[in-house]
């Protein structure tokens, strides 16, 4: 875990590239993964746990590294998984890595498509050098037509989000989603909203942008067990802002280090 990997394929991850009916469970990324284009291969999936994972589950699960696609070419790139499809759930993680690509980042998930993401938070940059980009999901769309197959509950951003069209704090672009206690820190990206764009419906009414007093206290007081209060002083592992409940202290965390492949 937590080498620089590097693969001219179509998925890449910190723990795994391409995983079906495969359950994740306490892994952790803390180095860089990224993945660029050849001749055969026209779209790829970087993720810091998994670059592609279909009817899979992840959980308890977080990412440090730096996860970066190809900047001109088509990839789904995120912080936990790059793309998850048909059945998959992202239950209990965390990324605080840098999240770039050319389109379809997200700092939890880059594409989804029938995906259920909760209790997850976001502190890394997710920058989209061409459009689609969200704290949590970059894109979400349903595996059928006019059926909401995608949820996202208890959750927050607190990183910078940044692409030039379909930003949000939340999600960068949907089409029939089911969201609720949905939350992000003000001014992470120039519109100030957590949805970049989207068609067809959205059901979300527990939703806001705070600042950070305000974002601290409804966090702590709506997300249940799942969150706790940071812990102090130079233990803190995320400024002050609630953690999740299986996150230990600063000292106790694995360091990133540089493995030459």
């Amino acid at each position: 875990m937590g080498a620089n990997s590097t693969w001219n394929s179509c998925a890449a991850g910190g723990i795994i590239g391409y995983g079906i009916k495969t359950k994740v469970t306490n892994c952790y990324n803390t180095n860089l993964v990224t993945a660029s284009k050849n001749n055969t291969v026209q779209r790829f999936d970087v993720g810091g746990i998994a670059g592609t994972l279909r009817n899979s589950e992840i959980t308890k699960s977080y990412n440090i590294g730096t996860i970066k696609g190809d900047e001109n070419h088509v990839g789904s790139i995120g912080g936990i998984a790059g793309t998850g499809f048909y059945n998959v759930k992202v239950n209990n993680c965390y990324n605080e890595g840098e999240v770039s690509g050319y389109a379809s980042i997200g700092g939890i998930v880059g594409i989804g498509n029938m995906i259920d993401i909760r209790y997850c938070y976001n502190k890394g940059e997710v920058t989209a050098f061409y459009q689609t980009a969200g704290g949590i999901v970059g894109h979400l769309q349903p595996w059928n037509s006019n059926i909401y197959e995608n949820f996202i509950y208890y959750c927050y951003n607190k990183g910078t989000v940044t692409a030039t069209d379909r930003t949000g704090s939340i999600n960068g672009y949907f089409y029939y989603m089911d969201a609720d206690y949905i939350y992000s820190l003000e001014k992470v990206t120039q519109s100030n909203s957590n949805w970049g764009g989207g068609s067809s419906y959205i059901n979300a009414t527990k939703q806001g942008i705070f600042n950070k007093e305000t974002l601290i206290s409804t966090v702590l007081s709506e997300f249940g067990e799942n969150f706790k209060q940071d812990y102090e002083g130079s233990e803190s592992v995320n400024d002050g802002f609630p953690i999740l409940t299986w996150q230990v202290q600063k000292s106790k965390m694995p360091q990133s280090k540089t493995t030459n492949n």
